[in-house]
């Protein structure tokens, strides 16, 4: 019988407390709310908006609901 090492979700660590391990997947949620989008962002810090799908849909929650205002222009990565 082979164990699985994948993250559990709503799986506790050793202080009793849920895991945010569903935060690292990359696809998007079947709903968003404001508090999971700014805890999205924050875990996909480093992730490029065009290939991660659930950091586009926090985002464009964020905007729609006047909780993150976009740049005029967008920013330019060098070396990327």
């Amino acid at each position: 019988m082979a164990i699985s090492s994948a993250p559990v979700l709503g799986a506790s660590n050793t202080f009793g407390r849920p895991t945010m391990d569903h935060l690292l997947d990359h696809h998007p949620r079947d709903e968003m709310t404001r508090e999971l989008a700014h805890h999205v962002m924050q875990q996909h810090i480093g992730c490029p908006i065009t290939v991660c799908a659930v950091k586009l849909q926090a985002k464009t929650f964020l905007v729609h609901t006047k909780r993150l205002v976009p740049q005029s222009t967008p920013r330019t990565r060098f070396g990327f």
